[in-house]
């Protein structure tokens, strides 16, 4: 639609804006070519008119997304459409919603998660690790995403040669980059704890690498087990003997003196330790939650170190402490930057207040701006989950800091310009910023390369003080595999689709470097329908469930009227699940069990078929071949069982009378496609006995989770899947990985082929177009890795799970043909009477 005004030339602001959409969205031209226009700016209308806009959207755009007519007037509409979805579904204004859900599910029946729970089912899930209970199956392949990243708060890099960086995934291990980013590998997978809260290198030794393990900015998240040291970069790791106990669950922040390999402070969430013999031996200084600590760098005497509400000076190494006055008393947690090229000038980024700075070393504070940079619609402050602080090595005045987007000063605070906004990553940088730190060779004048650390993995920019929203962005997530994962589904179009924390449901179309987003917020449940295969559904947080038509390109919203979505009562990752007798028919466990009969539909109608009980729904199956048949399970372990569950109003009776089954969430069901009273329950919890099985339709439970040295470790099992093929053969997904049993559940095995010692939340049966299955493992923190169950079935040539008459034809059409035939069976080049003879061997077989 063309308004009759002449296009902008080359050059000047228009370009500029042109390029970074372009970028963005890879789309060429777009709305840009009509609506960058010489002269007035188009009205209002005119770009409603442009971009099919109600006035609704026009103004969220204008309002929310910060874009003015004149930004509009410039950008291709994909990237307009991008941002209104973005804003649709909306940030995540609550982590913590996510963090106590995570929680929650992982307690065990007395309400707790135990010390060093997660340590002690390390070591019973390691005695399972044998070669005699090794299966035979192939080794995992990784899917990615490559190009996605995950929540990343720590990000080294060598100053003997900057191409060299470390970054550490929160639920993904230590990874690291030989070439500046272009490329990224893992080091160590099955360390005891690979949850990563923080790095710290050695300044006289690049080689020698510290991390500190576990998540201490919400109390309660997966604890750590202390730190861990390489000095060989990264090929192996030890753990340092000094930091076994529960004081060091959670590492803040690892800091060396100045030019020191052996004096280093460690700030934890029971304190602050020194070590001055390279971590032999630890000396607790203060006994408070520390979040941050820094050397100034010209004095190892000096130490300036935070907490909640506060920032804390030493002059003597660490020995006694002074409170500074001037921090805001509710400000909550506090991160702080001291000034290389002036070590008296000392900021403080303030949860809940903003930037404070300090010319006193940081004695006295002052609060420099009124810019509320933690804020976001719907939250006054995120600075708890996302705070980080840098100050520019050649300048006291220019600092960047950083919550859910970033913002830079170059007047020592008294003013912030946003210089960068999470609704057009990757052009931008991503959401929820954690960590900041430039390159080892910045100047400020031909070295501004700054890297970041948030929640879509590790983004840099080549010029921080020309840094905008919209340009000089860089995405470095190749191959940077720590996406957390909460769901997984595939069909037969060979694509997967998975929701993830806060990088939204993504989609998987064959390459681990081209995930794209179906949609943004929190991906919770996904489900991909297995009849009309370009059906995919997805959702974000409290089961706002929407619809794709096209494989994951677009979507339609189709949870109005699930009044427990519009209220969330839902749990944060509810259940959903497509009926496998009829995929029109959904359900969805929130408070209550809704269901509709037209998902394809329009519009989408549903109905309570099962009323609240007051625990939420945690999971729910449904019987291959008999749609009355489903089990639903509950937040505290209840479970009930319909015979009529397709009836208006069907019935419900409860199978445990809260004694015998376990008292904790229930995670997933699964029911025997072959014996349908044999159905299979797990549960969640630092507890042993997370696997359960009835053979007489509930009225009996039994554990099938192993006993003595082949018992599943005392840790959540968050997934089951049954081998199509082989009776008894039993795969769970827990928090250390991925564990089978050949047997029923009697004695249970793993092997070190399978992903990482992450959390797997879910596994999946994933049938291709050429009639292979695959077991896919959705990992929290390590992105999917998938094992063939079933290989494909070659002499199937029309794909209908039979060797018959069909692809016998097929062959003889193409007799004689080569050059890549899926009729030439021997790769011999040539369809022939070999081939024929391989199709009669298989006749009526497709294993």
């Amino acid at each position: 639609m063309a308004f009759g005004r002449r296009l902008v030339g080359a050059g000047g602001a228009a370009v500029g804006w042109l390029m970074a959409g372009l970028a963005l969205g890879g789309c060429q031209g777009g709305s840009a070519e009509r609506l960058a226009f010489e002269g007035e700016p188009a009205s209002d209308a005119e770009i409603r008119r442009a971009y099919g806009l109600s006035a609704d959207d026009l103004r969220r755009l204008h309002e929310d997304a910060d874009l003015t007519s004149a930004m509009m007037m410039e950008l291709p509409e994909q990237i307009v459409a991008k941002t209104l979805r973005n804003l649709t579904q909306a940030k995540d204004a609550s982590p913590d919603k996510a963090m106590e859900w995570r929680i929650r599910q992982r307690l065990n029946e007395k309400g707790e998660i135990p010390e060093d729970a997660l340590m002690i089912a390390k070591a019973q899930r390691d005695r399972l690790v044998s070669p005699a209970r090794g299966m035979a199956i192939s080794a995992w392949e990784w899917l990615g995403p490559g190009n996605i990243g995950g929540r990343t708060r720590a990000v080294v890099i060598d100053h003997a040669n900057p191409s060299v960086m470390y970054a550490g995934g929160v639920s993904g291990g230590v990874w690291k980059t030989l070439n500046g980013g272009a490329s990224w590998a893992p080091l160590n997978d099955f360390l005891a704890s690979i949850q990563i809260g923080s790095l710290a290198m050695d300044p006289n030794d690049s080689q020698t690498i510290w991390i500190g393990t576990g998540e201490g900015v919400i109390g309660g998240s997966p604890r750590g087990d202390g730190v861990f040291v390489s000095n060989d970069g990264g090929a192996t790791f030890s753990q340092l003997s000094s930091t076994t106990g529960n004081a060091f669950d959670y590492v803040n922040r690892i800091v060396f003196a100045p030019g020191s390999s052996t004096t280093a402070m460690v700030a934890t969430n029971s304190g602050l330790f020194l070590t001055e013999d390279a971590g032999n031996t630890m000396q607790q200084m203060l006994s408070l939650r520390i979040f941050d600590v820094e050397y100034d760098p010209t004095d190892a005497m000096k130490v300036v170190c935070s907490a909640s509400n506060q920032v804390r000076t030493s002059v003597d190494g660490g020995a006694t402490w002074q409170t500074a006055t001037g921090i805001s008393p509710g400000g909550g947690r506090v991160e702080i930057a001291i000034a290389p090229s002036n070590s008296s000038i000392v900021y403080a980024s303030v949860a809940n207040s903003g930037l404070y700075r300090s010319d006193d070393g940081g004695a006295t504070f002052a609060q420099t701006s009124a810019t509320n940079y933690m804020a976001h619609p719907g939250s006054p402050s995120q600075g708890w989950w996302d705070n980080a602080i840098w100050v520019d090595p050649t300048d006291a005045d220019t600092v960047v800091v950083g919550g859910i987007d970033l913002w830079r000063s170059r007047d020592g605070g008294a003013t912030l310009t946003r210089i960068s906004q999470w609704q057009f990553a990757p052009s931008s940088a991503h959401a929820d910023n954690h960590w900041i730190i430039h390159h080892p060779d910045y100047d400020g004048v031909t070295n501004r390369t700054v890297y970041f650390g948030n929640d879509g993995g590790v983004y840099m920019t080549s010029d921080v003080y020309n840094v905008s929203t919209f340009l000089l962005w860089q995405e470095l997530n190749n191959n940077y595999g720590v996406t957390q994962f909460y769901s997984g589904a595939g069909n037969a179009t060979d694509r997967v689709l998975g929701g993830t924390q806060d990088n939204g449901t993504l989609v998987f179309d064959g390459d681990s470097e081209s995930w794209f987003t179906m949609v943004g917020g929190d991906g919770t449940y996904v489900a991909a329908d297995s009849e009309l295969t370009n059906y995919f559904y997805g959702a974000w947080q409290y089961g706002n469930m929407v619809r794709s038509q096209n494989e994951g390109q677009s979507w339609v919203y189709i949870a109005d009227g699930v009044t427990d979505v519009a209220a969330q009562t839902s749990n944060f990752v509810p259940p959903f699940i497509l009926d496998p007798n009829n995929q029109a028919r959904l359900i969805f466990g929130g408070d209550s069990l809704w269901r509709t009969n037209n998902a394809r539909g329009v519009p989408v109608d549903w109905d309570i078929i099962k009323p609240s009980i007051g625990p939420n729904v945690s999971a729910i199956a449904i019987a291959p071949g008999d749609a009355d048949l489903m089990y639903v399970a509950h937040t505290d372990g209840s479970i009930y069982k319909s015979v009529d569950a397709t009836s208006p109003a069907p019935t419900w009776e409860r199978l445990d009378d809260g004694t015998f089954l376990p008292n904790r969430w229930a995670t997933r069901l699964a029911i025997d496609p072959g014996n349908h009273n044999h159905v299979y329950v797990t549960f969640s919890g630092f507890s042993l006995g997370n696997v359960w099985k009835t053979e007489d339709g509930g009225t009996s439970w039994a554990s099938v989770s192993g006993m003595g040295a082949g018992a599943l470790p005392a840790c959540p099992m968050n997934s089951i899947v049954l081998d199509p093929d082989i009776a008894g053969r039993l795969f769970v997904g827990s928090d250390l990985g991925v564990l089978f049993s050949d047997n029923d559940g009697q004695t249970w095995g793993t092997n070190n082929l399978g992903p990482a010692n992450t959390i797997v939340d879910e596994l999946f049966l994933w049938n291709t177009s050429d009639n292979g299955t695959w077991l896919v493992a959705a990992t929290h923190g390590r992105g999917m890795f998938r094992t063939v169950i079933r290989a494909p079935c070659p002499a199937d040539l029309n794909g209908d799970g039979l060797v018959g008459a069909t692809d016998f034809a097929i062959a003889l059409g193409s007799w004689g043909f080569f050059e890549g035939s899926s009729a030439d069976l021997n790769g011999d080049g040539l369809v022939a009477s070999a081939d024929l003879a391989i199709m009669l061997g298989s006749w009526g077989v497709c294993p």
